[in-house]
């Protein structure tokens, strides 16, 4: 009789432990460039992201410093694992063109931002 209630305890200890493990946050954002002079999306935008705090672990810029092109759409999107307030910088360097912008993560949501690039003349 003990050996049943041992096992039957068992496997519901191991049930709940399994169940009760929650996910972890996921942070997105997906980014629209726009070019502000034709105002159409722009493909080939180099976008970066970066986080502005003081002595962050390498874990966190492991994650928060990433580099993507946006696509013929003038879209690209980020995933992160921590939250932050990120900042983008946007360039087409044989153009001159340049954006930027700070974007505060929110856990589970996906943020939609649309960035322009201007010339900087």
């Amino acid at each position: 009789m003990w050996q049943i209630l041992k096992k039957i305890s068992f496997v519901f200890i191991l049930s709940m432990f399994i169940f009760s493990c929650k996910e972890a946050d996921v942070y997105k954002v997906n980014i629209s460039v726009v070019d502000y002079t034709t105002k159409l999306p722009k493909e080939g935008v180099h976008v970066e992201s970066t986080v502005f705090i003081e002595n962050p672990t390498k874990e966190l810029l492991d994650d928060i410093e990433q580099t993507k092109k946006s696509d013929a759409e003038g879209k690209v999107s980020f995933e992160f694992k921590h939250e932050a307030n990120i900042h983008f910088k946007l360039a087409v360097q044989e153009e001159g063109k340049f954006g930027k912008a700070d974007i505060k993560l929110e856990a589970n949501e996906t943020i939609e931002r649309l960035i322009y690039i201007y010339p900087t003349e």
